[in-house]
């Protein structure tokens, strides 16, 4: 009788430790999913420093195409700027007219 009691409580054991390894596997998992969907819900851009607060949607939505409109206006008048460096300062160099 002594012997299924052994294999039978051998059988317990070896259930009980696949049970807890089996939990402790869904916790991991449950925490590297939670933390993977945290960090890509999070915002990265860091767009929330150049937003005013305390405007409402149509204000904030003003104040981003403005933002806009004046970003495209200074790199475009950047490009404008280094266009004529190289259009005209260089060939101004090279033929020497200092």
């Amino acid at each position: 009788m002594s012997k299924p009691r052994r294999n039978s409580a051998f059988g317990n054991q070896a259930m009980r430790n696949l049970n807890s390894a089996a939990n402790s596997g869904m916790k991991v998992a449950d925490k590297a999913a939670s933390g993977l969907f945290r960090w890509m819900v999070t915002n990265h851009s860091g767009v929330q420093f150049y937003l005013p607060t305390g405007l409402g949607f149509f204000d904030t939505i003003r104040h981003m195409l403005t933002f806009l409109l004046v970003a495209t206006l200074y790199y475009c008048l950047g490009a404008i700027a280094l266009f004529l460096m190289i259009a005209y300062g260089i060939p101004f160099l090279i033929m020497g007219h200092l």
